[in-house]
């Protein structure tokens, strides 16, 4: 090859390698610009404005269940059939018992119909007939949002008069509570964040830190911009309400991406790649030479032709048989160095400890004695342990021959519940339905019958004590919560009860599809012999029950139940293993997982779900636990557990505990029991 086509070779070779390194050179740079600017902001914006959405809905849909049940009522129908006026209507829900718990639980309410007549308690003024939620609801049956009603920003929820002459004028009653500090901090604690409202011009209100009231008053105005990005690198997101009003959420601002080594070598790869380029062209645009003659003798030593100097001059080495080999050692050469290491996960620590103050202030007096001696039936009624919205619940006695004595506990329905069709219905439900859940690990039910017009339910004694008791009791005795082997335990077992029911099937195999909807401390009993029994089926949802519960209507504990439960959505029995996961982080921890001091403010942390600041406190407890509890406690009911057998595997493992060690455990915190028994 003669010494053109060498020349020609090694410039193209350096042009390609040249126009490579500065082609790497500049992805290297575009990364490390990406690094500098901490990273792309639109995934975490996105998903920040989609907790924001689903808070700020889920706070409004809240109230959507008493909206409907307040527009139930028989008496509302009747004003609005006799045509009373707006003073009439007025005067009505001031002072009528029936409007009575709406009056104190809310702070506006009334009637809108559409011919412009209007009621209205509080001290709210005007025509609500074109506020959205009022309209929607007359088209919907129900409906709800954040709204701002003479400058003052209330949560509002509405519902259409199901009966009575005037159901096509589209009566709609409406209820509304302040959009206050604690419904701000719900919302705040759903996105991890915090958030503002604003009325597209002005910062109204926020929770969060001091430093986060400039931020969020530098999203006001802006909101229509999607991700809002701040000059302090803090994003900014908005979510609209009602005419104008705006919710928003501050971000903090993306981490710094490391610079990475491939980063450091934005600059080296561009200057090398530039030299390669600079000479390649330079090799392929050189004139071409004459050709040398070589001295045969010597081949190391190249003499030119005539004219082309003054002398001989030495040459580049050619390839010869005579060539040495020279030392190839890589000058780029080095050491590897591995990235650092961080330090071991910290432990996780144990399940944390309650003062004995603590312990006093969750505890709570024993209900008072009353209506003892009193025979219903059969049944001589002892003592009364418990009451509720539609009975109360005495031990009792039964006698037979022989001297022969068997304690019950005995079910009262109350008398003015007994004038209710609706309620007498729920009440036969509830026998009959229990009384086909023959299980271990379930309350069973003996003997319906009424004495009078009073109806009442006989349900096996169980000597012992509910669970929220035995934690309380748990706290004050050892100043902390159960630990995760007995809570597990005692979970394994309810779950097994749950199993049960959500699998029951009548004699021709047709699944009953019972769901509790109440799986609460309260309904969980534990006897002195470490017996685990879930009771109170009373709203349990099946097919075949005369009781129907109207869609938008909640029922339950409200400190316990599914986000879907407490939206008035349809429930089946991933709703029943949300709450004895709730119930579960009540055992871990002797803390109820919402503990919000108004029932409001409780019924709108269920419709939201737990929030970050709730995952973050399982993390604290042990693994194995947090685990559990994060999926069981999953907003997607697709995401939880699918059977009560699913999540009682989980436990099987984790537990040495059984019905003796409950047994003494029972026996160590309930001694009183015992001298009972005796």
């Amino acid at each position: 090859m003669n010494e053109g086509s060498v020349r020609r070779t090694v410039g193209a070779l350096l042009l390609v390698v040249g126009l490579g390194l500065v082609g790497v050179g500049l992805y290297a740079r575009s990364r490390a610009r990406a690094g500098g600017n901490g990273g792309d902001s639109r995934a975490p914006a996105a998903a920040a404005r989609g907790r924001l959405d689903q808070a700020l809905q889920s706070a409004a849909h809240a109230l959507e269940p008493k909206a409907t049940a307040a527009a139930a009522l028989p008496a509302i129908a009747s004003g609005l059939g006799l045509d009373a006026d707006s003073h009439t209507f007025e005067d009505l829900l001031e002072n009528e018992d029936w409007w009575g718990p709406y009056r104190s639980e809310f702070p506006i309410s009334g009637v809108v119909s559409s011919n412009g007549m209007h009621a209205t308690l509080g001290n709210i003024s005007g025509d609500l007939s074109d506020v959205s939620a009022i309209r929607q609801a007359r088209e919907d049956g129900v409906a709800s949002s954040v709204v701002v009603l003479e400058s003052r920003t209330f949560i509002l929820a509405a519902a259409r008069v199901p009966h009575g002459k005037r159901r096509a004028s589209g009566a709609v009653v409406f209820l509304g509570v302040p959009f206050d500090r604690a419904a701000l901090q719900a919302i705040s604690d759903a996105v991890g964040a915090p958030v503002g409202l604003s009325d597209g011009h002005r910062l109204l209100a926020f929770v969060g830190p001091a430093t986060a009231e400039t931020g969020l008053g530098a999203l006001a105005g802006r909101e229509d911009q999607g991700a809002i990005g701040l000059d302090d690198g803090r994003v900014g997101v908005a979510s609209p309400l009602d005419r104008g009003l705006w919710g928003l959420a501050l971000l903090p601002a993306p981490p710094q991406a490391a610079v990475s080594k491939f980063g450091m070598l934005v600059v080296p790869l561009g200057v090398v790649g530039a030299l390669f380029v600079f000479c390649g062209i330079f090799l392929q645009l050189r004139p071409r030479k004459e050709p040398s003659k070589v001295d045969s003798d010597n081949p190391m030593v190249i003499t030119r032709p005539f004219g082309s100097g003054s002398g001989p001059k030495p040459g580049p080495m050619l390839p010869t048989s005579r060539a040495r080999t020279s030392d190839l050692r890589n000058p780029n050469r080095g050491d590897g160095a591995t990235g650092p290491t961080g330090p071991p996960f910290p432990p996780q620590p144990q399940v944390s400890t309650i003062d004995r103050a603590t312990a006093a202030a969750i505890a709570s007096p024993d209900a008072p004695v009353a209506g003892t001696g009193s025979v219903l039936g059969r049944y001589k009624l002892l003592e009364r342990i418990g009451e509720g919205g539609m009975a109360e619940i005495f031990v009792a006695a039964a006698h037979g021959v022989e001297g022969f004595v068997r304690h019950f506990v005995v079910k009262r329905m109350h008398p003015h519940m007994a004038r209710s069709r609706d309620a007498v219905n729920q009440f036969i439900d509830e026998a009959r339905l229990q009384s086909v859940l023959v299980h271990s690990n379930i309350v069973p039910v003996f003997d319906f019958g009424r004495a009078g017009e009073e109806y009442f339910l006989a349900l096996e004694y169980i000597h012992g004590r509910d669970l929220e008791r035995l934690v309380r009791r748990h706290v004050e005795v050892f100043g902390r919560s159960l630990s995760v082997p007995v809570t597990f335990y005692l979970m394994h077992e309810v779950l097994e009860a749950l199993a049960y029911a959500h699998g029951r099937t009548d004699a021709e195999g047709k699944a009953f599809g019972i769901v509790h909807r109440d799986v609460a401390p309260g309904n969980i009993l534990i006897s002195m012999r470490g017996e685990v029994k879930l009771s109170d089926f009373g709203i349990a949802k099946a097919e075949g029950r005369m009781s129907r519960t109207e869609v938008g209507m909640i029922k339950g504990n409200v400190t316990f139940m599914s986000p879907e439960q407490a939206r008035g959505e349809p429930v089946d029995l991933r709703s029943d293993l949300f709450s004895a996961a709730v119930v579960l982080y009540y055992c871990l921890t002797a803390q109820f997982l919402y503990r919000d001091e108004t029932m409001f403010n409780r019924l709108v942390r269920a419709a939201i779900g737990p929030a970050m600041s709730e995952f973050t406190l399982m993390d604290e407890l042990p693994p194995m636990a947090a685990d559990v509890l994060r999926k069981a406690l999953s907003l997607d009911p697709a995401k939880r557990y699918q059977t009560a057998r699913e999540f009682a595997r989980d436990l099987v493992g984790h537990f040495t505990t059984g019905r003796s060690e409950l047994s003494d455990l029972m026996d160590t915190l309930f001694p009183e029991l015992q001298r009972d028994a005796h």
